[in-house]
């Protein structure tokens, strides 16, 4: 079974890149290294002769590079599983063996996702944990995965996988990880966790990432959502655009009592941010997970 990857990069360095590959080398076949021009970056160079470099001109988003380097990635009849890893490489890459031999297994899960949450060691704080919380009861709700860290960037997956998420995602931006999880749903496939230790989560979250996600939630689940609740949505997309604060049921998410998001200005990454929490957590800060 030959492996290919998926690396999306916008501000990592040659010799990041260039280790990136040697350390995985022993498990990944092809690598497809999808470089974002949004802002221009110096162009990166190949590491080696199993190693292709897309440029996407623009703002094409996270979603549209994973697109790109998957569709490149199946031009190879060998490829039989493909690994995705995180924006960037933020999340360690010796988690990927390990997701990779789930995988690789005749008994094993068609994906397999690395889990930040799990593993001892890791910690985050009442923002990450209430954000995690509900992405987690919207998929569980919808799909029946019992899963924590659904918005995980570092995934492995057979190809039949892959092919669906090429043909089918529409997502944009960073909504991606949340769309993947219902198209597998929808292909009957079973989907397992790995621990990942991950220790420097953000105590805020991009507008846009909240946008994207909500979108994706409001293409697949919209139809099902009662018309009170779809209305109460359409009106908080309205109010993020705006960069309002606001309270939300949590039951949208399969909780009980309210999450609160709060914006608070340039925050993560020095975009527009907001930090949610549910207000009837009994959490106190750097909860552990």
């Amino acid at each position: 079974m030959t492996v290919g990857c998926v690396v999306p990069v916008c501000t990592v360095a040659q010799w990041q890149l260039d280790e990136t590959c040697h350390q995985l080398a022993d498990h990944v076949g092809r690598f497809v290294v999808v470089q974002n021009d949004d802002p221009p970056v110096p162009s990166l160079t190949a590491p080696g002769p199993d190693t292709t470099l897309l440029r996407l001109a623009g703002r094409a988003g996270k979603a549209e590079a994973y697109r790109q380097g998957l569709a490149e990635l199946l031009r190879d009849p060998e490829i039989s599983i493909v690994a995705q890893v995180d924006g960037d490489l933020d999340l360690p890459l010796h988690y990927l063996p390990d997701l990779i031999s789930q995988v690789r297994s005749a008994s094993g899960p068609e994906m397999a996702i690395a889990n930040r949450y799990a593993a001892e060691g890791s910690r985050h704080d009442d923002h990450r944990v209430t954000v995690t919380d509900g992405l987690a009861g919207v998929v569980r709700a919808a799909t029946g995965y019992q899963l924590v860290d659904v918005q995980a960037g570092m995934r492995v997956y057979r190809r039949g996988l892959a092919e669906t998420f090429a043909r089918e995602s529409t997502s944009f931006g960073y909504g991606l990880e949340l769309e993947q999880l219902f198209l597998a749903a929808r292909e009957r496939a079973t989907v397992v966790e790995v621990p990942a230790a991950y220790r420097t989560q953000a105590t805020s979250t991009a507008a846009e990432k909240i946008e994207d996600n909500f979108a994706v939630i409001f293409t697949y689940l919209g139809v099902h959502l009662p018309s009170a609740q779809r209305i109460a949505l359409h009106q908080i997309m309205a109010g993020i655009k705006r960069r309002q604060s606001f309270d939300l049921d949590a039951t949208v998410f399969g909780l009980s009592g309210t999450l609160r998001y709060t914006f608070v200005g340039r925050a993560e990454d020095d975009e527009d941010s907001y930090r949610v929490l549910h207000v009837d957590a009994q959490r106190g800060a750097g909860a552990t997970r």
